[in-house]
């Protein structure tokens, strides 16, 4: 089984930057700053909609959970937004 330095330099040596689309919703959570309250949107329900190689799909996962978005507001209110597309691109330095 090939080392995973090996995979990097394949990748790095044929010019291809690991890229994963990602698909979430931006959920509401309450949040107390200084006895305020803020909503703040967490992440849940992602998923991979493409992706140049599934080595980095876990890392991408694992980057998009710790993401916080403030909410979309409409008359006022804060809202929940599905369908979020986020593309994170990995920087090899092999």
């Amino acid at each position: 089984m090939p080392r995973r330095q090996d995979l990097l330099r394949r990748l790095y040596d044929a010019g291809i930057t690991p890229r994963c689309l990602l698909r979430l919703d931006a959920e509401l959570q309450d949040h107390y700053v200084d006895l305020e309250r803020e909503a703040l949107g967490a992440v849940k329900d992602v998923v991979v909609i493409e992706s140049t190689d599934s080595l980095f799909e876990h890392a991408a996962i694992e980057a998009a959970y710790k993401f916080k978005y403030r909410p979309r507001i409409i008359r006022g209110e804060s809202i929940e937004v599905p369908g979020v597309r986020n593309k994170i691109t990995f920087d090899i330095a092999v």
